[in-house]
């Protein structure tokens, strides 16, 4: 049964809002999907593909693969960035912010998979931002320890994230990281409520769709505009006003 090995948070040293894990991902071939929310892995089956194609993950681990819940991995407007000029080992401390202006990459394939029945490397689907945190060197993996920041699902919150082990006990695949909460994500745009960097008609439809189906909590109140706890004719008005504006 695949399962966390340590779940400790450690309230007196870090603030609440920081977290250590340890993750057991030797599989060649499952997945263990990772909610920063609920700061748990979520009970999928067996292989994770029930899990795929939910909205309630954040980041998954296949020994050193990394996913968010974005682009080719998944349904969600997740999404990773890497500074590969700073390192955590100096700027975890100091770093209280996302960066301005900063990249979001999305899941997508990449040949770096080891099949251990072909003994070759094959596609599968990652997180490019994220493939950065470690690189082997004469069968070893050693952390880069770049500045890293994950998106998650909700295209909203935004972690600072740090995976600094990849031999807890001394087993390959067992993946020691930190992670603090806390952050927003500063590339979503008022009224963007498909967060694809744009406010248009799509977004329209979506508001309308929310008003009509009683969904309030479909967009984590980003299609309240005028935040009166309510989603209703006078966000549409809004939401037009902002299109004119552009």
């Amino acid at each position: 049964m695949i399962k966390i090995i340590i779940f400790v948070f450690l309230g007196s040293i870090y603030s609440q809002d920081e977290y250590l894990r340890i993750i057991q991902a030797t599989s060649y071939t499952d997945w263990i999907y990772y909610s920063f929310e609920s700061h748990s892995i979520l009970d999928c089956n067996s292989d994770g593909s029930n899990c795929e194609g939910a909205f309630d993950w954040d980041i998954a681990f296949q020994r050193k693969h990394m996913r968010t819940n974005s682009g080719m991995a998944g349904s969600g407007n997740g999404g990773a960035y890497v500074n590969t000029s700073l390192l955590w080992t100096n700027e975890w401390a100091e770093t209280n912010s996302v960066p301005d202006n900063i990249f979001w990459q999305e899941d997508t394939l990449m040949n770096d998979f080891y099949d251990i029945i072909s003994h070759t490397y094959v596609y599968g689907v990652k997180n490019p931002a994220l493939n950065y945190w470690g690189f082997f060197d004469s069968q070893i993996l050693y952390p880069t320890n770049y500045v890293m920041f994950v998106k998650s699902s909700n295209g909203q919150d935004v972690v600072k994230f740090w995976a600094y082990d990849y031999y807890e006990n001394r087993i390959g695949g067992v993946i020691s990281f930190r992670y603090q909460t806390g952050f927003g994500a500063n590339d979503i745009i008022t009224g963007d409520l498909n967060y694809d960097g744009n406010v248009n008609i799509n977004d329209v439809i979506i508001i309308i769709d929310i008003i009509l189906n009683y969904d309030l909590n479909n967009n984590n109140d980003f299609s309240d505009l005028n935040n009166d706890n309510f989603v209703d004719i006078l966000d549409v008005l809004i939401l037009i006003n902002i299109i004119l504006m552009n």
